[in-house]
């Protein structure tokens, strides 16, 4: 978790989207805390990471959908 949270601190600056860095942030305290408090369950990680994953992709959606209809020319109409 705390390799994949690293992973995406680039994308921030490549990108240019902040929530790269709310996603680097959640995955890296989750995995610093699972490993600190909760390191008897291997499992619960993959499942953090994964609904963590799954949120983000959700909001990335949403966003470059909102982008996109901002951005787009609507025709005038006739």
């Amino acid at each position: 978790m705390i390799l994949l949270g690293a992973h995406y601190l680039p994308f921030v600056f490549l990108y240019g989207m902040r929530m790269f860095a709310a996603l680097a942030a959640f995955l890296l305290g989750g995995g610093i805390i699972i490993a600190m408090y909760l390191s008897n369950s291997f499992s619960i990680g993959a499942w953090y990471t994964g609904i963590v994953l799954l949120i983000c992709a959700a909001v990335g959606k949403l966003l470059v959908d909102k982008e996109r209809k901002r951005n787009t020319v609507q025709p005038p109409l006739a």
